[in-house]
């Protein structure tokens, strides 16, 4: 059998796949989540050093109001990527950092990052 044979052979095989949507993909579930506005900029910052309080994480990410910041905490709390240690005080204290899971994504992000390295400029 040539090359062209076999090639056409696969593209014609109706040999079941899987299909794949929105919902059964592994990786769109991933991808909301990173596409919210500063989600990549707080795992960064919470991945790349020790766990921060509200305030130095505001000082660090450059430009994002109290509200955003505490919208994107929320929602990566819920997701399991961070973990939220509140203190009893006056002022509270409250404290960030990654889970485990979030460490694994900040880790696979730091990896997709050396390869974009790679590429060339815009």
């Amino acid at each position: 059998m040539n090359s062209d044979t076999s090639l056409q052979s696969v593209l014609t095989d109706p040999a079941p796949h899987p299909e794949i949507s929105a919902k059964t993909c592994p990786l769109e579930r991933l991808g909301r989540l990173l596409r919210g506005t500063w989600t990549l900029q707080v795992l960064w910052v919470l991945g790349e050093g020790r766990p921060l309080r509200f305030g130095d994480l505001r000082t660090v990410i450059e430009g994002i109001s109290a509200k955003v910041l505490t919208e994107r905490l929320r929602v990566m709390e819920h997701a399991g990527l961070i973990w939220r240690c509140h203190e009893e005080g006056v002022p509270p204290k409250v404290t960030y950092g990654l889970t485990e899971v979030g460490t694994e994504l900040h880790d696979g992000l730091k990896r997709l990052g050396r390869i974009t390295d790679k590429l060339p400029p815009e």
